[in-house]
């Protein structure tokens, strides 16, 4: 008995176009298209951060992170908002470590027999020394940080050999 060849038929794979179609786009819509710059400026010059800007605009910090690196105009408006807050901040700082030497007036209404009584009191703030630390040590770290870092060579450490030497001699 003759044994018979049997051949398997091959047939070649179609390949996937490089170039997503038009008419057929991959993945979900991106919610950039709905975004207001002007909202997201008017909340970072709030104070948000990145996570509360993500939940603020229902998509994820990765999300936010992905857009500053795509779009220019989400990049430089976070920015801007940001840089705005933190220069209040800063003042703020700034004016709690010198104590600005203003005065605040309060109108506050008293009641005395019955009657209302509107008053101003003046409050001179003063110079607060835990802001001053915290203003000094951010801005002049070299100065003022806790850790102190000292370079020792070996001719240093030599010269200071030399001379416990020759204080010992004395």
């Amino acid at each position: 008995m003759a044994k018979k060849k049997v051949s398997k038929k091959t047939t070649a794979k179609k390949s996937k176009p490089a170039v997503k179609e038009e008419s057929n786009p991959r993945g979900r819509p991106s919610k950039y298209v709905d975004i207001n710059l002007e909202q997201v400026e008017k909340f970072c010059k709030l104070g948000a951060t990145d996570a509360e800007l993500a939940d603020f605009l229902g998509v994820t910090e990765t999300t936010i992170n992905n857009w500053k690196l795509e779009h220019k105009d989400f990049f430089e408006t976070v920015t801007r908002g940001k840089q705005y807050s933190n220069k209040k901040v800063v003042k703020s700082l700034y004016n709690r470590a010198i104590g600005n030497g203003s005065t605040i007036s309060r109108k506050q209404r008293v009641l005395s027999d019955g009657t209302i009584v509107d008053y101003t009191e003046e409050v001179t703030l003063l110079p607060d020394v835990r802001a001053c630390e915290f203003w000094l040590k951010n801005r002049d770290p070299e100065n003022w940080r806790e850790k102190q870092e000292h370079k020792v060579t070996v001719e240093t450490l030599n010269e200071a050999l030399d001379e416990i030497d020759k204080r010992s001699e004395e």
